[in-house]
């Protein structure tokens, strides 16, 4: 996991995403924004335009496979090997089963690939010029399903990456696949988190190193809880710490990014920064919005509630709170962007992009809500109990050959892809507005 991880670094982001920096490398649009400093509120000034290099993101998917789906295989060998003679090692619903085509789940296999199928026909769509041979514009379309978009890329490659070994691994659930489950669902969430990011700040470089970093991390604390066999108060201190560590870094670098377009000198400086800085005076210098340390605060406070309730709470596995972790600062800064839009776009909201939005939104949180309970009441197995004592929550079938836990998988499905939507449609309100008079924030 530690190799594939370095390697997907070193291949998938060498260079800042082969953006066109066009505000900042054409003095003549420069000088037209800042000569007119009294339009601009603090730095309303949009995300440059980029081009996807498709080649890099193939290579980032090749070792999104021997990275992810690879060790999944490995599993399935081993359970095929352990559990000829002994089914009951495996994690499964064995009152709703179908056992097809040497596969001993083969209905749970099929649900859990639901989220892996939205995320292939998604990037078909994505790279459908190069992969059917269509002449490629110079320029991408700027709004759409069909956005050529790098963060969507990304996102996209996660549902495969988590979806693919799912369903190999679903085959004959395993509780050492775990930390897994915790690296993938990372790996998609803060896809999400800093796709919402790049729609104002660009694509970065750091990015990546964090999403694969902190995923990485998360994984191995899940890991490192399952072999510790006594005595978690070390494990969870540590995962307090890093907690608030990363999250911390993410508003470091949230507060103190830079719009495109200004200059160093005309930006407030980063601490420790030793750069020399031409700084003429204080009225030509832009400051980030306010707005930025109320989300910084609220942002940090909810990484120490959660990070920091596994020590209070002594029944509470950090393995548990990993994924409220995550999503809890997904929904918070997807909270966020929503509230600065209505600050700041209001005008612009028309009766049928506000019906659509809320729609598509209230249709998300709808389904997150029945996921979460359904696993909390209509559980068909518990990995953090032995498998026999799992087999007490086996639950007959719904409807024929489907159960609770697969109604879960395709749900999920389902709201990645309304959130794949809304992420496409969320600022169509401002698709004819110049792009040096939107808000950056």
């Amino acid at each position: 996991m530690i190799i594939s991880a370095y390697l997907k670094y070193r291949w998938y982001d060498r260079y800042d995403n082969g953006e066109m920096r066009i505000l900042e490398e054409s003095g003549g649009d420069t000088e037209v924004l800042l000569s007119n400093a009294e339009k601009i509120v603090s730095h309303n000034e949009y995300q440059k335009q980029k081009l996807v290099k498709d080649s890099k993101y193939f290579k980032f998917l090749f070792f999104q496979i021997f990275g992810s789906i690879f060790p999944a295989l490995t599993i399935l060998f081993k359970n095929r090997v352990n559990s000829s003679s002994n089914l009951d090692t495996c994690y499964l619903n064995y009152l709703c089963t179908q056992d097809m085509f040497v596969f001993f789940s083969f209905n749970t296999m099929s649900s859990s690939i639901s989220m892996a199928v939205i995320g292939l026909l998604n990037l078909i769509i994505v790279l459908r010029k190069q992969i059917f041979r269509y002449e490629v514009p110079r320029l991408p379309s700027t709004h759409g399903i069909q956005k050529r978009d790098a963060p969507k890329v990304v996102f996209c490659l996660a549902l495969i990456a988590e979806g693919i070994p799912r369903m190999i691994v679903n085959n004959c659930q395993d509780n050492s696949m775990d930390a897994f489950y915790n690296y993938a669902s990372a790996w998609v969430n803060y896809s999400v988190i800093f796709w919402i990011y790049s729609k104002r700040h660009g694509v970065r470089k750091w990015q990546q190193f964090y999403m694969i970093a902190v995923s990485l991390i998360l994984g191995c604390f899940t890991q490192a809880e399952s072999e510790i066999k006594s005595g978690h108060l070390g494990l969870k201190i540590l995962f307090c710490f890093f907690g608030i560590g990363s999250t911390g870094f993410f508003c470091y670098q949230y507060y103190y990014e830079r719009p495109s377009g200004l200059g160093e000198h005309q930006w407030i400086p980063r601490p420790f920064d030793k750069s020399p800085k031409n700084l003429r005076d204080e009225n030509g210098i832009y400051r980030p919005l306010k707005s930025k340390i109320v989300f910084i605060v609220i942002s940090l406070t909810i990484s120490g509630l959660c990070s920091s309730a596994p020590i209070f709470i002594p029944s509470l596995r950090v393995s548990s709170i990993i994924n409220i972790y995550i999503q809890s600062q997904l929904f918070f800064y997807w909270l966020f962007y929503y509230i600065q839009k209505i600050r700041f776009e209001r005008q612009s909201f028309t009766l049928l992009y506000t019906s659509i939005t809320l729609f598509l939104t209230i249709s998300i949180l709808v389904l997150t809500v029945v996921n979460r309970y359904l696993g909390a009441y209509y559980n068909t197995y518990k990995t953090t109990k032995s498998p026999a004592e799992s087999r007490e929550f086996n639950r007959e079938c719904v409807l024929p050959g489907i159960d609770w836990n697969h109604i879960r998988q395709y749900n999920g499905a389902v709201i990645w892809f309304m959130f794949l939507l809304l992420m496409d449609y969320i600022d169509s309100n401002i698709r004819g507005v110049n792009k040096k008079f939107i808000f950056v924030f």
